[in-house]
């Protein structure tokens, strides 16, 4: 059994700007969510879901197939970007109905994002989950 932290809300914008929302506590809720997200791709690629935990922080997760891109913002409200470094120029992503990019070098291989996100749904901070996040 996969072990759970507190209730996190989750939520993501859909193109017609109105907002789903759910509340996870494990990985594997979080995957089923990724799904109902992926449902509304658009050209603007899948849109970035949106993690609130009760501690004030926030984590977005943008993704692709291969890769994603995680903006944590900490309890104290400073933001962080991961860093990684994919064979790609970018990352398009809708977030709350906006068109958003995420360059090559914020990149992570997927399942390490989907390890941040285990983590930030255990603790509170996506941190060290083996991905380094770099101050925005």
């Amino acid at each position: 059994m996969q072990s759970s932290g507190p209730s996190v809300r989750a939520s993501f914008g859909r193109l017609d700007t109105t907002a789903v929302e759910t509340r996870i506590r494990t990985l594997d809720e979080f995957r089923r969510f990724l799904d109902v997200a992926s449902e509304h791709v658009s050209e603007m690629g899948n849109p970035a879901v949106v993690l609130q935990h009760p501690n004030g922080s926030s984590l977005s997760f943008a993704w692709n197939e291969s890769h994603a891109f995680l903006s944590w913002i900490d309890p104290l409200e400073v933001a962080y970007s991961s860093e990684g470094g994919a064979p790609l120029d970018f990352l398009v992503f809708g977030y709350f109905g906006n068109w958003s990019e995420a360059p090559g070098e914020a990149l992570v291989p997927i399942e390490n994002g989907l390890e941040c996100v285990r983590a930030y749904l255990e603790t509170g901070t996506p941190e060290p989950a083996g991905v380094r996040f770099v101050p925005d």
